[in-house]
């Protein structure tokens, strides 16, 4: 994340330091300081990679995310309030956790291996990593309830992604593009994902930001998400995701039906002139669909998932199984570790069962994103409403040809603006007080003196 400034070396030591920093703070001062920090972390896993070789350093989001957790029970011990504010959500999302965790041992047993109790256990691993976003959900929905926190949290992770859409276009501004080649696909700040993972995430969070700059009022931050939309849609070009490349036309779609219909005369005149517009390699790129043999590995693989489905059609084989199984694509005969299919890798580990959970939490995201879009007067909140629908619409068509579902490097930031639609959606604190107040003045109005 040095965008050529020379910051390689030093960047990853301020961030640890203002880290343990920050820690200090949480546990002392204010919760809010913590989440700012760390939620505009999780998709620079690069950054972190370099903080590893510090003490502690491979636990340092783990603590990041204790001290939350330890001031938020501080916070709620002092308080009247509930620990969860209570909403259509949390059973389901409870549910997520329950599921997993319960498909986690059924996993032990289908594979025969050692139950999972341990952080040994990299399955267990595996687990703790995927319920940190639940977790950060009922995090920032419990403590993140002042508007003006809830924008800076925005603008704290729409300059994560302006940093990361920077940083890719610094390293690859120079390629040539004649001609398409496989080594020109590049990861980003993600290290151990595939480029069609961070094409997904420039993807849906690209839609997520058009969805705030067409109606944000304030002008700074149309003008902070346009640049960042720009920057996105660059990096989805040049990644040569056709994932992403679907996520990004599917969301288009939607924005231009639901809110934009500029962008639907946008979208004809690009499809009549692609060709003529886009690079060469990235033309090559779409039209080596039909031939391309990574292709036919995929339908070997999803050919694979039939058969594990079939056989476990309710539970599934256990969570995060799939890379234990030795499954091969039948094209190169390699052993696969994904079935490139979110909603096959869902229905073949977690069954029928987990596959209608997963997505009905999504079906719930869209929902509650449209409800604050109707509901809500205030235009940033509105934005963000219907940002959310347009950033679920992205993530559903980007899972189709690949899993990203359970990375917190790609789905964290979905969690956190779910949460802040949800909290959106909540009546305001001492609204009711306030209200209840309104109708005595209008009682004391009445009354003669």
């Amino acid at each position: 994340m040095s965008l050529g400034l020379g910051l390689t070396k030093l960047i990853p030591i301020l961030i640890y330091l203002g880290g343990l920093t920050v820690i200090f703070l949480t546990l002392f001062y204010k919760i809010e300081i913590g989440i700012f920090f760390l939620v505009p972390l999780f998709p620079q896993q690069s950054l972190l990679d370099r903080i590893m070789i510090f003490p502690l350093g491979k636990d340092f989001v783990d603590l990041l995310l204790l001290a939350i957790i330890i001031k938020w029970l501080l916070n709620k011990s002092k308080s009247e309030e509930g620990f969860f504010l209570k909403t259509p959500f949390n059973w389901p999302i409870l549910l997520v956790i329950i599921w997993t965790y319960l498909e986690l041992w059924r996993g032990s047993f289908y594979l025969g291996t050692s139950l999972p109790l341990s952080l040994r256990d990299p399955r267990f691993v595996i687990w703790k990593n995927f319920i940190v976003m639940p977790l950060i959900y009922f995090v920032v929905l419990n403590n993140i309830r002042d508007p003006k926190h809830m924008k800076i949290l925005v603008i704290l992770m729409t300059v994560s992604m302006l940093f990361m859409g920077l940083h890719f276009r610094s390293n690859f501004a120079y390629t040539d593009t004649s001609s398409y080649r496989h080594d020109m696909r590049l990861v980003g700040t993600f290290t151990y994902l595939s480029p069609n993972a961070i094409g997904v995430f420039f993807a849906q969070y690209a839609m997520m930001l058009i969805g705030l700059f067409l109606i944000d009022k304030d002008w700074y931050r149309k003008g902070l998400f346009l640049l960042t939309v720009g920057l996105s849609l660059y990096a989805v070009t040049f990644i040569f995701s056709r994932g992403g490349y679907a996520a990004v036309l599917l969301g288009w779609v939607f924005i231009g039906l639901f809110k934009e219909r500029r962008l639907l005369v946008l979208l004809i005149v690009f499809a009549l002139t692609w060709k003529l517009i886009m690079p060469n390699a990235v033309v090559e790129r779409v039209e080596m669909t039909k031939d391309d043999t990574s292709v036919q590995e995929r339908l070997s693989l999803w050919k694979s998932a039939e058969q594990l489905i079939a056989s476990n059609p309710v539970i599934g084989t256990g969570y995060a199984t799939l890379s234990f199984l030795n499954i091969r694509d039948a094209v190169t005969g390699k052993s696969r570790d994904s079935l490139h299919s979110g909603y096959l890798e869902v229905a073949s580990e977690l069954g029928v069962i987990g596959l209608v959970v997963f997505v009905y939490l999504y079906v719930l995201g869209f929902r509650a994103g449209f409800r604050l879009y109707k509901k809500t007067d205030d235009p940033f909140m509105k934005g963000l409403g219907f940002g959310l629908t347009a950033c679920v619409v992205a993530a559903l068509a980007g899972n189709l040809a690949g899993s990203y579902w359970h990375y917190i490097n790609v789905s964290g930031f979905y969690w956190v603006f779910l949460a802040l639609v949800v909290r959106g959606l909540q009546p305001r604190d001492g609204s009711k007080s306030q209200q209840s107040m309104q109708r005595t003045d209008q009682t004391r109005c009445l009354i003669p003196n």
